[in-house]
């Protein structure tokens, strides 16, 4: 395994997730796993709870990557929600036997919880312009734009879910599609704050 102590770990955790329940993974059976000795773990984990921890982290950073760098510096805003929904639906397939292997082990309710905080947040670095069908357009703004962003949020995480449920074999494209209505949403950037993903 290539990388940091950390990610050897969580790659291992991982793996051998797919063979046993963490109840049954020694910090033993892992540290040989991912080839660290033992002083390197405890010195980054208390706990086999802890590598969980690690590995949500992980995936949330990268969630956070794709918005910060991939998609909005690299876009000129503004940018439409499809595009937006298009990228996270994109990293969460490419992350589906990730993802899996934390329900899997006990992190269902709380990934969902905060995988919808962790849209909120990201969304929340956003102007938003509502075009209708007929052309106009009007600006999202205090309680209605908060509302605007937790029904979003909540639509992705519906959508990935339906799209789980199919086993993924609707196509990507195929599937924003059905996410996106003939409402028209422009995204863009505000006021970029640097707080970092906390959650």
């Amino acid at each position: 395994m290539k990388g940091t102590a950390v990610d050897k770990i969580c790659d291992a955790m991982l793996e051998l997730l797919q063979e046993a329940p963490l109840e049954k993974i020694s910090v033993k059976e892992l540290t040989a796993r991912a080839d660290v000795n033992r002083s390197s773990y405890s010195y980054h984990f208390y706990d086999k709870e802890e590598v969980l921890e690690a590995i949500y982290r992980r995936f949330n950073m990268g969630l956070g990557t794709i918005f910060f760098r991939g998609f909005i510096r690299e876009a000129e805003p503004p940018v439409s929600l499809r595009e937006f929904k298009r990228a996270v639906l994109r990293y969460y397939y490419e992350h589906r036997d990730e993802v899996r292997i934390l329900r899997n082990a006990g992190f269902g309710a709380e990934f969902d919880r905060r995988f919808l905080l962790t849209l909120e947040e990201l969304f929340h670095q956003l102007d938003f312009t509502v075009r209708d069908g007929e052309g106009r357009e009007f600006r999202l703004e205090g309680e209605t734009y908060d509302l605007k962003i937790r029904h979003i949020v909540h639509d992705i995480l519906g959508d990935i879910e339906y799209w789980a449920s199919y086993n993924y074999r609707i196509g990507l494209d195929e599937m924003v599609d059905l996410s996106c209505g003939a409402e028209e949403v422009l995204l863009e950037k505000v006021a970029f704050r640097t707080h970092g993903m906390r959650r």
